[in-house]
C-alpha cells in the first residue's frame, strides 16, 4: 500500500472516531466525583493496557503506542496509527437514591514513526484526554428570610476536561535497554454550572456559571530493560520499565456569568460578567514503575503500580484541601498471538485480563475514595498489520460513609491501530 493511501485511511479512521465521540459528548453525564480536581483522571494509557489491568510500563510492542511509557515506542517496526474513544457508564448510589449515568467520549488518537528500527529511534506524536469533568446532579433545601420559609433546589452541572498533546522520541543505545522522553502540553476548559430555583413566584432564580481555560507544558520521561539476560541467563525473560512524568504549572484563566430571573436559564433578567482572572495549578509529579515476563512462547505476566503526588499540588497558591496522593497497583496477564507461518485468525487474537486496586486523588471530608477495577481485552487482527484493540473494565469506588456516594464503574474501550511499512517500494508500486 502507498503512503498516500495509508494516509487516507488513518484520515478518515480519525475523522469516524472525531464525529462519534464529539456527537456522544453531550451524554447523560460521568460521576459526581468529577466536581472535584479537574475531573476523573483518565490517563494516556494503551487500551492493550487497559485489558491488562493498566499494565504496561515494561512492554515493548510494535502493535501498540503507550504514551505513559515513551521508552516503549523502541519497538515501533512500521508507522503506526491509533484512535480509541471509551463508553462509559456509572451507576451511582448516595445510600438514598441511585441513578444511571454513561457517555461517549474519544480517548486518544496518536501516530508513531519508526525512523531507525534497529536502533529504536521513533518519533511518536498524540492527543489524549487527560481528565474528564462531566456531572449532572441536584440537591434541595429550605431557606428562611424573615418569615417566609422558601424550599429550593440547586442543580450541579459540568462540563469538558483537560487534554493531553505529546510529542516525542524513543532511542535504544543497546539492545537490552531504550530510552524515552516527550514534551507534553496540557489544554482545556471546564464549564461548572450551579442553578437555583425557588418553589416561590415571589423570589427569582439564579444561574452562576464558570468558565475555566487551562493550558501548560509538561514532561515525561522513560527506560526499559527489555531483557535482564545480561545479568543472568535465567532472567532473559523478564523486563523491567519506569516513567515519569514532571510537575507542571498550568495557568488558569477563569471567567464567572451570574444571571437572575424566574427562569435564568431560559429567561434571564439580569446578568453580571466578571473578568477574566488569571491563575495557576500545579499537576504534580507522576511516576510509575513496572515489571513483565514472558511465560513461554506465548503468554506475558505483567505488574505496575503508579502514584500521583497530589498532596504536593496547589490551586492558585493553595493547597487542595479535597485531594490526596493517588496511587494504583495493576497486574495482568495476555496470551500472545501465535507466532506460527500459516495461523488461524483465531490464533492471531491476543487475549487479555488483569485488575487494578487503589486509592483516586479524590478525598472529599478528609475520606479517601478506593477503587478497584477487574479487566479484559483482545486484539482483532483486521489485516497483517492492522488491529481493533478492546478493553473492558468493571469495578467499584467510592464509600456511603460521611454521605457520599458508591459508584459501579463500567468502560468499554475500543481502538483502531494501522500500521504500514513506509518508504519501502512494493510489487503493486511496481
Amino acid at each position: 500500500m502507498t503512503t498516500n493511501r495509508f494516509l487516507l485511511r488513518s484520515l478518515s479512521i480519525i475523522s469516524i472516531v472525531i464525529l462519534v465521540s464529539t456527537s456522544m459528548y453531550a451524554g447523560d453525564g460521568g460521576s459526581i466525583y468529577s466536581l472535584l480536581g479537574i475531573g476523573d483522571l483518565t490517563g494516556t494509557l494503551s487500551v492493550r493496557s487497559l485489558g491488562m489491568g493498566s499494565t504496561g510500563v515494561a512492554i515493548s510492542s510494535s502493535s501498540a503506542l503507550n504514551m505513559m511509557a515513551p521508552a516503549t515506542w523502541a519497538g515501533l517496526s512500521r508507522t503506526r496509527l491509533e484512535a480509541a474513544a471509551t463508553y462509559q457508564g456509572f451507576s451511582s448510589n448516595d445510600g438514598l437514591t441511585s441513578r444511571f449515568i454513561a457517555d461517549l467520549n474519544l480517548l486518544n488518537a496518536q501516530v508513531g514513526f519508526p525512523i531507525a528500527p534497529s536502533k529504536g529511534i521513533s518519533l511518536v506524536a498524540g492527543f489524549s484526554r487527560y481528565s474528564d469533568v462531566s456531572y449532572d446532579t441536584y440537591s434541595s433545601g429550605t431557606g428562611y428570610t424573615g418569615p417566609d420559609t422558601i424550599p429550593y433546589s440547586i442543580h450541579y452541572q459540568g462540563t469538558g476536561g483537560i487534554g493531553l498533546g505529546q510529542l516525542g522520541l524513543s532511542y535504544a543505545p543497546l539492545a537490552w535497554c531504550s530510552v524515552g522522553a516527550s514534551f507534553d502540553y496540557y489544554f482545556g476548559s471546564v464549564e461548572n454550572i450551579r442553578t437555583l430555583t425557588s418553589s416561590s413566584s415571589s423570589y427569582l432564580g439564579s444561574r452562576f456559571d464558570r468558565i475555566t481555560s487551562y493550558h501548560g507544558p509538561g514532561g515525561t520521561f522513560g527506560v526499559l530493560f527489555n531483557s535482564l539476560g545480561w545479568i543472568a541467563g535465567g532472567l532473559k525473560p523478564l523486563a523491567i520499565g519506569a516513567s515519569f512524568s514532571t510537575r507542571n504549572n498550568v495557568t488558569s484563566s477563569a471567567q464567572s456569568i451570574l444571571t437572575f430571573g424566574s427562569d435564568p436559564v431560559t429567561t434571564p433578567t439580569e446578568a453580571d460578567t466578571t473578568a477574566d482572572l488569571s491563575g495557576a495549578i500545579v499537576i504534580p509529579i507522576t511516576y510509575t514503575v513496572g515489571a513483565s515476563y514472558a511465560a513461554g512462547s506465548r503468554y506475558l505476566v505483567a505488574a505496575d503500580f503508579t502514584a500521583q503526588l497530589w498532596k504536593e499540588s496547589s490551586f492558585n497558591g493553595a493547597p487542595p484541601s479535597d485531594l490526596g496522593n493517588a496511587t494504583r497497583f495493576g497486574f495482568g496477564i495476555e496470551r500472545e498471538p501465535s507466532r506460527e507461518t500459516n495461523p488461524t485468525w483465531a490464533e492471531r487474537v491476543a487475549l487479555r485480563i488483569g485488575g487494578s486496586f487503589g486509592t483516586l486523588y479524590y478525598h472529599p471530608k478528609n475520606t479517601a475514595i478506593n477503587q478497584w477495577l477487574v479487566t479484559a481485552g483482545a486484539s482483532l487482527p483486521l489485516s497483517s498489520s492492522s488491529r481493533m484493540h478492546l478493553a473492558l473494565e468493571y469495578g467499584e469506588r467510592g464509600t456511603l460513609t460521611n454521605g457520599l456516594t458508591k459508584d459501579h464503574v463500567f468502560r468499554l474501550t475500543a481502538a483502531i491501530s494501522v500500521g504500514e511499512e513506509w518508504f519501502v517500494q512494493l510489487p503493486e508500486d511496481w
